[in-house]
């Protein structure tokens, strides 16, 4: 304890909550006027985009990927199942979209670094055939948290979302 200081432990505690608190407000200010004006907050990129080397708020078509974004979408309009069309992709070593980012040198956040590159599962084409921006569109404000005390997202109510073209 600092001497002469009048405050006992706990009132320091209280302002320190405060100051948390209103630092996390201000953040969420910045980010929801950003997500207001159509500009990502977050660096992920949905497969077979990258970000424009001149403005990493766009989004260009990644030649290589784009497609196999396009094969998956077509297998399953053939009615193909999910799971063949993933064994294909694994029969032809074609590289996973964790893999490929890893190659090209885009940060990756996913995947596991020691696993087969060219093992799809089928959980990733799930993933790739539910996301809406291959419908010519970008989503934002998919997940919250409830408080900056918690860090677990939970997926924001369709209404509160917010939609703009790519």
């Amino acid at each position: 304890m600092v001497p002469g200081c009048i405050f006992f432990p706990h009132t320091r505690n209280i302002f320190a909550e405060w100051h948390a608190r209103d630092t996390s407000r201000k953040i969420r200010a910045i980010f929801g006027a950003r997500t207001a004006a159509g500009k990502h907050v977050t660096g992920a990129l949905p497969y077979g985009y990258l970000h424009d080397p001149d403005d990493r708020q766009k989004w260009i078509l990644d030649e290589e990927a784009a497609p196999v974004v396009k094969r998956i979408f077509q297998g399953v309009i053939e009615g193909k199942p999910i799971a063949r069309i993933a064994e294909e992709l694994t029969a032809e070593r074609i590289l996973t979209p964790a893999a490929h980012w890893r190659a090209i040198g885009e940060r990756v956040s996913m995947g596991a670094s020691g696993a087969d590159p060219y093992k799809w599962a089928t959980a990733t084409l799930i993933q790739i055939l539910k996301k809406e921006e291959y419908m010519g569109w970008t989503v934002l404000n998919k997940t919250a948290t409830e408080s900056y005390k918690s860090k677990k997202r939970e997926a924001t109510p369709q209404e509160n979302r917010l939609i703009f073209l790519l």
